[in-house]
């Protein structure tokens, strides 16, 4: 059952006793933090998004007791540019592009696991920094997509196009007709035709995203990262990621499906996110899997009386026929995330990372 109740604000008693509690179990606590929308504001042109002095000086505070990265859907090169900071790792293109320094990990007492075949097939830069790239056989096609986007979508105005390397991006923001947004989707999409299947198409805060088709999300280099520190255990780690967009949900999921962490997702009051969560849904599985393997059956049909429970009544269930566990509640066209918990804006991120280190100074 999906659960229609707010998610608790991040700067909270809750998220505290989880803190507190992860660092009683001697967890390593390590941070993901997205970059536009997040540590700076949505912009209606993506070169203008700026971090603010505070903002730098709160990261990299953080970074001084936690193990922190930036997850971004920019090219790698740009947003370490942006954010300016070292005692960071960096992923850029949606993951698709990582990079960091080794000494970095002995700062935690840790060490990179060098049995990985990410580590294996990339040489290391030098003796410390290292660079990970998946898929950069689709380079060229996107190379090909983006001179062809260009030529045909530079004459729109108010359209943007990203070559992102790995993806490219396509902004709208500051074109007001649907009509002309649906128009640049068909091109899109008809020279996307042309790559068989060799790329795919995605959508973003006022934006389109053109990627390699290739399994890879920033949930997966999340995961990838924690393999990559020896931190691949629930006992061992709490992992948070703070993001905004859809693609950040990948990586929210991935942590809650794995019970290495949780997500806390960046949103206003109107944000339909932050009142329908699959976190809990999750939790919700987790419990009937325990329940289930303790030889307890847990019996998801009861006749519509879940539907009973929600809060508001435009949801549906549907069942797979001759399978009594197989209720679905789902509420049609809405938006849902895997988050934990929710911050309103930019400036309250900068403000839940100083809470964050105001907890761990007083340890």
């Amino acid at each position: 059952m999906i659960i229609n109740n707010k998610l608790p604000h991040a700067i909270s008693e809750k998220f505290n006793q989880i803190f507190q509690l992860a660092k009683q179990q001697e967890k390593q606590i390590v941070f993901f933090l997205d970059y536009d929308g997040t540590l700076s504001p949505i912009v209606e042109r993506p070169e203008l998004a700026i971090l603010t002095n505070e903002t730098r000086n709160a990261v990299e505070n953080l970074s001084q007791h936690f193990l922190t990265s930036i997850i971004s859907g920019r090219k790698l090169l740009d947003v370490k540019e942006k954010v300016n900071l070292e005692n960071l790792f960096y992923a850029g293109s949606h993951g698709f592009d990582i990079q960091g320094n080794c000494k970095i990990l002995k700062k935690y007492n840790l060490q990179y696991d060098e049995s990985l075949d990410l580590i294996k097939r990339n040489d290391l830069i030098n003796d410390e920094v290292f660079k990970i790239c998946f898929a950069e056989e689709f380079i060229p096609i996107l190379e090909q997509v983006f001179f062809e986007l260009k030529e045909k979508l530079e004459n729109i105005n108010g359209c943007i196009l990203e070559n992102n390397k790995f993806s490219l991006s396509v902004h709208y923001r500051l074109i007001p007709n649907e009509e002309i947004i649906k128009e640049i989707e068909n091109v899109i999409v008809t020279t996307l035709q042309k790559t068989q299947d060799k790329t795919k198409l995605t959508h973003g805060k006022k934006v389109f995203e053109i990627r390699a088709n290739y399994d890879w999300h920033k949930g997966k280099a999340v995961l990838e990262l924690l393999k990559l520190w020896n931190l691949k255990e629930n006992h061992s780690v709490l992992g948070i990621y703070i993001g905004d967009d859809k693609t950040d949900e990948d990586a929210f999921e991935s942590l809650a499906k794995s019970n290495l962490g949780f997500g806390i997702l960046v949103a206003n009051e109107e944000d339909e996110r932050i009142y329908y969560s699959k976190e809990e849904q999750q939790e919700q599985n987790n419990n009937d899997a325990i329940n289930n393997n303790n030889g307890t059956t847990t019996n998801n049909n009861n006749n519509g009386d879940d539907n009973k429970n929600c809060l508001h009544n435009n949801y549906h269930s549907t069942s797979s026929s001759g399978n009594n566990n197989a209720v679905v509640v789902e509420k049609d066209n809405k938006e849902k995330t895997y988050a934990k918990f929710y911050l309103r804006n930019t400036n309250e991120v900068v403000s839940f990372i100083n809470h964050v280190i105001d907890l761990e100074n007083k340890k």
